[in-house]
């Protein structure tokens, strides 16, 4: 097997790994030429599902192969608007736009297999819908309206929805934590004004930020750190769930909007989609302090996701396909003594990873541990818990 992590520690020491920059080299999927809008992705990275402006896509295989898997009964004309996925792509949620403005939210359970009707209180109300983003287990969805206002909550999976106190104007953007509890929302509009809430949108507050039109944001599974993006080239992020601000940009994309961020689960690396004036991509891995431009054909970006690892990313271009960037997992093993047991943790990765023990490095007997992981949903984390036998030991994690 290959050492995916080539560390051992101690009981009580804390593993690290340097940052690794995106492999420049894209590849562009068996997804059809469309008019691609939307792209979302499971923690792993290997469920996706992406819309266009008249069709549903599913890929099973990070992306090797695609499956058309439209919604039935559908009126002719209505845009498939934006997708998202919980983190293990069960659950995916679609809405979709009528040209005179009524928005309609489809979920399915089963991974794309079928879709049912899950509300169409924004078509009563004339809305469309610009954003809608998901917790990891999809149970909370936001809801940005296209032309701006209030955002909308549901906590049951769509079936009903609360208008809460947000007030956004233009196209409102909306990032969801992990486990459903933080918001972060944008207006496309000058004043650069950003809502946060902890407490599953019943509360919000206002942020002061930088001056900008803000056309999206993402942030890590914690809620914690968010980046929101916009016109020229206007970049803000955060290290405190929305408390303050940093204004920043690309430095080699002047001019450029930004349409789509994306977050890997630790807020590290991160994603920028653009199609005009001149249509690209960044990422950065040092949680937006430094970014790497990518070797992507130019075109009209529209959407881009990161998996929980961020090790594997995703994008998505009008008239064009859908193309996906690898670069080598690198996971960090973290560990806490609770309760005198030892808690192992890493998120989600791209590929499988078992935890090994030795006992003494001099004899390179490494033994696979069986206890099987339990996912947290609130950190996309992998955890073993275990109790210590033994005065010292040593621990690392390898590809399966």
């Amino acid at each position: 097997m290959k050492t995916r992590l080539p560390v051992v520690i101690s009981f009580c020491a804390v593993v690290t790994v340097a940052n690794f920059a995106f492999a420049q080299t894209w590849t562009r999927t068996s997804a059809p030429t469309n008019d691609w809008i939307s792209v979302a992705a499971s923690a792993d990275g290997s469920r996706l599902v992406a819309s266009s402006s008249q069709s549903i896509y599913i890929s099973t295989d990070s992306g090797m192969t695609w499956v058309s898997n439209n919604v039935p009964g559908l009126p002719l004309g209505w845009q498939w608007w934006r997708v998202a996925s919980s983190a293990d792509g069960s659950q995916l949620e679609l809405a979709v736009n009528a040209l005179l403005g009524n928005g309609v939210i489809y979920i399915s359970t089963n991974s794309g297999s079928t879709w049912a009707h899950a509300s169409d209180y924004f078509a009563k109300s004339g809305a469309q819908l610009w954003s809608l983003p998901s917790s990891a287990d999809g149970s909370t969805l936001a809801a940005g309206p296209s032309a701006g206002g209030y955002v909308y909550v549901s906590t049951n999976h769509g079936s009903t929805w609360n208008k809460t106190g947000a007030n956004l104007q233009g196209q409102t953007s909306v990032a969801v934590s992990a486990d459903g509890s933080r918001l972060a929302a944008v207006g496309a509009n000058t004043s650069g004004a950003i809502e946060t809430s902890s407490d599953f949108g019943v509360t919000w507050v206002t942020n002061n930020a930088p001056t900008a039109t803000r056309f999206c944001i993402a942030g890590s599974a914690d809620g914690t750190k968010l980046m929101t993006a916009g016109d020229s080239n206007s970049i803000a992020l955060s290290t405190d769930g929305g408390a303050t601000w940093i204004s920043t940009n690309v430095p080699n994309a002047p001019g450029s909007s930004w349409y789509s961020v994306a977050s890997s689960a630790d807020g590290k690396t991160l994603a920028l989609a653009s199609h005009q004036p001149v249509g690209c991509i960044y990422t950065s891995t040092d949680s937006g302090a430094t970014w790497i431009s990518n070797s992507v054909p130019t075109g009209l970006w529209e959407s881009v996701a990161v998996s929980a690892d961020g090790s594997r990313l995703v994008a998505a271009a009008s008239g064009d396909g859908i193309y996906l960037a690898q670069a080598a997992p690198k996971p960090q093993l973290h560990i806490a003594s609770t309760n005198g047991n030892l808690a192992f943790s890493w998120i989600v990765p791209v590929t499988n990873l078992v935890l090994q023990q030795n006992l003494d490095l001099s004899t390179g007997n490494w033994v696979t541990l069986t206890n099987v992981p339990a996912l947290n949903l609130a950190g996309l984390q992998d955890e073993v818990t275990l109790s210590p036998s033994n005065s010292s030991g040593f621990f690392r994690l390898v590809s399966q």
